[in-house]
């Protein structure tokens, strides 16, 4: 049997992209037929070192916050990915956010029978698209051109309509819903023996992207700060300015703790030691509102209980008993800790990739 070929293309470093990382183990695993080659960037992080047997590994510029440097690494990123993916001639091609999209998009240009899939990690409404950059603009017309002859996903069936109701005429049975699931190995392996008691305090934590302007970080702060004999808050992330990660450390606080960010396979052995993970978006734009973040799932998987602002309509939608949907101006201590102790963690559903894995 032949092997299959399968490209995947995500500009930005893919490590710091749990989702990808999980479908590149799944591929590894489920599908021994597969030949894998991987584009991506560098970064200037340590995270960016993963390594996979068999799995060709290609990155071609640095991914930067400089606007010259990151400039030039679109040149050099679209250029060699597009010149491998001749060479490599790949029977399928999964790529990533519309950043992916342009050696996808001249590759299918030269092999018109060649099959492409676009998954969307976030939504762009039309007005972000009409005032986004003139090299973004020019993508997305690669992107509309790769639609019409391609399948795509987003995470969640409100994107998936948001979508649809921006492109009236693409073809609903074309978009596929993939949500961020972490490995189901999380929940037999942690989240099953995740003990629920807990001692003097209630141990919160939170994963991620941290600002004060889009989040509930001076909400938790504060009534994390007023109840120091039975809450503490443990904070840990690597996207966060020097003026955020300032004023946490200037508060000199005995039970909030800023931690360095944690490699992304060794998460569940950390997350089990607390009671509650935090999602602290305030759900400003039509990106959070309609999403479920990756760190939902990941903390449901290792057996924590999640809150979650009543904003964000698509998590609140899941009807999930361990997420407590609340108003960050009105939180209870006392409810806190009743769910904590008379709530079951239940094993989360896990589906991820089906119909894709059927592509191949």
């Amino acid at each position: 049997m032949r092997l299959k070929k399968l490209a995947i293309i995500h500009f930005n470093t893919f490590e710091f992209y749990p989702p990808v990382l999980n479908i590149i183990s799944d591929l590894i695993s489920k599908q021994k037929s597969i030949n894998l080659s991987i584009f991506s960037t560098f970064s200037y992080s340590s995270f960016n070192q993963i390594k996979y047997d068999g799995v060709n590994i290609y990155r071609f510029g640095i991914n930067s916050t400089n606007r010259l440097s990151r400039y030039f690494t679109y040149v050099i990123f679209n250029l060699f990915s597009t010149l491998f993916l001749i060479f490599k001639r790949p029977d399928f091609i999964l790529v990533y956010e519309t950043l992916s999209v342009f050696p996808a998009f001249i590759y299918s240009r030269i092999f018109c029978a060649s099959k492409v899939h676009i998954h969307f990690h976030e939504y762009t409404s039309l007005i972000e698209k009409t005032n986004a950059s003139i090299y973004m603009k020019m993508l997305f017309k690669c992107e509309k051109y790769l639609l019409e002859t391609c399948s795509c996903s987003h995470t969640n069936e409100d994107r998936k309509n948001l979508f649809l109701k921006d492109n009236p005429n693409f073809v609903s049975s074309n978009v596929d819903v993939y949500p961020n699931l972490p490995p189901s190995n999380w929940w037999y392996k942690y989240g099953i023996f995740k003990n629920k008691n807990f001692g003097n305090r209630i141990k919160l934590v939170h994963v991620g992207a941290l600002d004060f302007d889009t989040m509930y970080l001076k909400e938790i702060i504060s009534w994390v700060k007023l109840n120091p004999d039975t809450l503490e808050l443990t904070l840990f992330s690597q996207n966060l300015s020097k003026k955020t990660r300032d004023r946490i450390l200037k508060l000199n606080s005995k039970n909030i703790f800023l931690r360095k960010p944690i490699n992304y396979f060794s998460l569940p052995q950390e997350l089990i030691k607390y009671d509650v993970g935090l999602v602290l978006y305030k759900g400003l734009i039509s990106n959070h509102i309609f999403s479920v973040p990756n760190k939902v799932f990941e903390y449901l998987s290792c057996g924590l209980h999640v809150i979650v602002d009543q904003k964000l309509v698509t998590t609140t939608k899941l009807g999930i008993e361990q997420i407590w949907v609340v108003d960050f101006a009105a939180l209870d201590i006392d409810l806190l800790k009743w769910r904590i102790l008379n709530l079951c963690i239940k094993k989360p559903n896990f589906y991820r990739f089906p119909k894709l894995f059927d592509k191949l």
